[in-house]
């Protein structure tokens, strides 16, 4: 399975994409080693949670448009929020992925959401300190991300807000929602 999807995957993104995606599996296998996920969903979400990334914006648009996907103001603003749910349906029609997980998990990974389930956040968390990533703190978020992976998954979404701040870009809605989901996980309250 990994062999015909790496295969079919590399013919359709850019070496640098596929490094990327390559890291992504190694650590989300290793984090979902250590949080008891199975290892065929870990595989499939991690190398396919960017194959939409490179479609360029007006594409991503035109694709999400055609298949019904909802596209807000930031998603106008931003399109590159769409590279999730719009890599998780060429993940279904493309890859032939039919693991309603796998295609959560990637329709996830940019934006995150109030609730998440366990192979959200690895894939979440994995995407954000893979080897490949390199800034300051990601050391010690890759440790976190095995100790605590809640807290890594908060101190990824600060950082994700921190970022658009620092840029002066549109924060998505949803970031701020999983941000909040994600506190309240750790100190296990609800509204």
């Amino acid at each position: 399975m990994e062999g015909k999807l790496l295969k079919q995957l590399s013919q359709s993104i850019s070496t640098l994409r596929l490094e990327h995606s390559l890291g992504t599996r190694d650590l989300a296998v290793k984090l979902g080693n250590r949080y008891g996920l199975d290892k065929e969903r870990v595989v499939m979400a991690a190398l396919l949670h960017d194959c939409a990334r490179e479609l360029g914006n007006d594409r991503l648009t035109e694709f999400a448009l055609q298949e019904g996907l909802v596209v807000g103001e930031a998603e106008k603003e931003m399109p590159v929020f769409l590279h999730g749910p719009v890599g998780a349906v060429i993940a279904r029609k493309e890859y032939g992925v039919t693991d309603l997980k796998v295609l959560r998990a990637i329709t996830l990974h940019t934006t995150g959401a109030q609730k998440m389930g366990l192979l959200d956040k690895v894939l979440f968390v994995a995407d954000k300190v893979e080897p490949g990533r390199k800034y300051s703190g990601v050391e010690e978020l890759r440790e976190l991300a095995f100790n605590n992976l809640d807290k890594c998954l908060l101190f990824c979404l600060d950082r994700s807000v921190r970022h658009s701040l620092e840029k002066g870009v549109i924060l998505h809605p949803e970031i701020c929602e999983a941000r909040n989901g994600a506190l309240r996980d750790i100190i296990k309250i609800r509204p």
